[in-house]
């Protein structure tokens, strides 16, 4: 059994409590991550040009690098789909991005939140954990870290949001800064969020499974 001190109560746990414990913080930090990799993946599709011309594009379609390029043969008429669909981009973005924020800010704050909050419990069910501390120590930091991007990603928020906001109520394109669109101001939100995804959240990730692993880790019989 398990006991801790918190505020003058003491509080016990079972050892099969104890372990969900250690390694809740891992499964919450697992779900952010894959989250943050999805948001990340979802949102950078309509930075760049559709892969068409990729090997898999070709096979799902079944058409040969020599057909695809017979297709695309007219420049004008490839530039031509290339504004369209840009103009388009422009015109779906905000939608998307306020539906997509509406929705999975929730989720990323509840991961987060979980994670911060497990790792935290475990910092007070110290006892066993050995060298392991240091490693939900670490992984409480880095965690936290992933709001203090929060200023980075919020101009590009806002304005998306924004943008959709001024079309519903029939403001035209909906455009806040002239010489920034919707694609532009994705490709900022993207580009903090890679940062992000690929610092603080992997490395609090990282602290938190080899915490767990190690903590967890019988050793073998002398």
């Amino acid at each position: 059994m398990a006991t801790t001190n918190i505020l003058g109560v003491t509080f016990t746990i079972t050892p099969t409590a104890l372990t969900v414990l250690r390694i809740a913080p891992l499964i919450s930090s697992t779900a952010s991550l894959t989250h943050a990799y999805m948001e990340w993946l979802t949102n950078s599709s309509f930075i760049g040009p559709a892969p068409v011309d990729s090997s898999l594009s070709r096979f799902l379609i079944n058409e040969s690098s020599r057909e695809i390029e017979s297709i695309e043969a007219d420049a004008n008429v490839r530039k031509q789909s290339q504004q369209d669909i840009e103009a388009a981009k422009e015109l779906v973005i905000p939608e998307w991005f306020t539906h997509f924020f509406n929705t999975g800010v929730f989720s990323v704050i509840g991961f987060n939140n979980l994670t911060l909050a497990a790792a935290a419990f475990n910092l007070d069910f110290d006892h066993g954990l050995g060298e392991s501390k240091i490693f939900y120590q670490a992984g409480v930091g880095f965690a936290a870290a992933h709001f203090a991007f929060i200023p980075l990603v919020a101009p590009s928020i806002s304005v998306l949001i924004g943008m959709a906001a001024r079309r519903r109520k029939g403001g035209g394109s909906g455009t806040i800064a002239e010489d920034k669109g919707a694609v532009e101001w994705i490709s900022e939100w993207v580009s903090y969020h890679k940062i992000r995804m690929s610092t603080v959240d992997v490395l609090a990730w990282g602290c938190f499974a080899w915490g767990a692993i190690n903590v967890l880790t019988v050793a073998p019989a002398s």
